[in-house]
């Protein structure tokens, strides 16, 4: 530019119409109408959970799984057996809180008004459709329950939920961690002699061995020299017990300790 010797203007924003006119883009063009084609559906006829706007509606076959998953379901198959017998006996007080609010029709569970019953197989297949259906993106936890609460039902659904989405695997490697950072090691101060500082442990599930059955092993390290002191004990071994074998065999022999690091 300075071979040219071109000297640059200043003008102001306003006042720069011919710029601003080259830097907007160009007015869209009419949209050419293609032939219309006929409506397909937008998910396979076999897919369980067919969505319709924004409610799901369930399949003929999901229904015919949760009137075959109750007989298997413990919640579910004593409230089933009650309210679909002929002369039903009195519930004990259990059974009568797990039957409040809930109504039998057509071999289906609803609890409330109209939020269908789930058995325990198909809960893994209820939220995953949820969580992570074709017409969205992958739900949190607290969308995704409330995306279910109002179409199904089942005891301690949000802690399932929870645990189903901790769990996915695609929502751990794109979603960033919501978790306060851990923050720096501090790493343990060098001892200044032998056994001044040690490290405790047990190794266990051992095969038995000798004539006490010894099955578990409990490893004294110093710090220091990274000398082992190792004793044969049981697994089922007390903290009293574990006292009284230190003494005997680290503290009578190397003396006491200032420090014992221990998990």
């Amino acid at each position: 530019m300075q071979e040219l010797g071109i000297q640059p203007k200043y003008i102001p924003g306003k006042a720069n119409i011919v710029a601003d006119a080259l830097s907007r883009n160009p007015p869209p063009s009419a949209p050419q109408q293609e032939p219309s084609a006929p409506l397909q559906e937008p998910f396979a006829p076999e897919q369980e959970l067919r969505v319709l706007q924004v409610s799901a509606v369930p399949s003929r076959k999901f229904l015919r799984k949760c009137r075959e998953g109750y007989a298997h379901d413990p919640f579910f198959s004593p409230i089933v057996w009650n309210l679909s017998a002929l002369r039903p006996p009195t519930p004990s007080p259990e059974l009568a809180l797990r039957m409040r609010d809930i109504t039998f029709r057509d071999g289906l569970l609803y609890y409330g008004r109209d939020r269908l019953c789930v058995p325990r197989s198909l809960h893994k297949q209820v939220i995953g459709e949820n969580h992570a259906s074709p017409h969205s993106v992958q739900l949190g936890i607290n969308k995704t329950y409330k995306k279910m609460a109002s179409l199904y039902y089942w005891p301690k659904m949000w802690r399932d939920v929870g645990v189903y989405i901790r769990a996915c695997d695609p929502c751990q490697r794109s979603k960033g961690p919501n978790a306060l950072p851990p923050g720096l090691l501090h790493p343990l101060s060098v001892p200044s002699q032998p056994w001044e500082s040690v490290c405790l442990d047990f190794l266990t599930d051992l095969p038995p061995s000798g004539d006490e059955r010894y099955d578990t092993i409990m490893v004294v390290v110093c710090r220091l020299i990274k000398a082992a002191i190792l004793i044969p004990t049981h697994r089922i071994i007390s903290a009293e017990e574990t006292a009284r074998l230190y003494r005997r065999f680290v503290t009578c022999k190397k003396g006491y300790q200032r420090q014992i690091v221990s998990d």
